[in-house]
């Protein structure tokens, strides 16, 4: 981009099958710090928005970052699936009954 902008995604993927690791809100927060610092990116003036897919971390990162989220991603996709799929309620309605 021309104007000094740069946008970047992060992915950050858990092993749901490893019960060792600690997958709550204040590992998930701390391991986001750990990579903002490795890029060296300032959360509060460079981090625009997240998302992330686990409701409870998205509540408890946005109250202790100040940063805007965009919602869950599972449910955004539950919601377009739920349209999507209006149309066909009486046939889905017969498979699952």
């Amino acid at each position: 981009m021309g104007n000094g902008n740069h946008f970047a995604t992060i992915g950050i993927a858990a092993n749901a099958s490893d019960k060792k690791t600690d997958k709550g809100s204040d590992s998930i927060t701390e391991l986001l710090d750990f990579v903002l610092d490795v890029y060296g990116i300032d959360a509060v003036a460079q981090l625009y928005f997240y998302v992330f897919d686990h409701a409870p971390i998205n509540i408890a990162i946005g109250k202790k970052t100040c940063v805007p989220r965009i919602g869950c991603a599972s449910y955004r996709m539950k919601l377009a699936m739920q349209v999507l799929m209006e149309e066909h309620l009486d046939l889905l309605e017969n498979v699952q009954g």
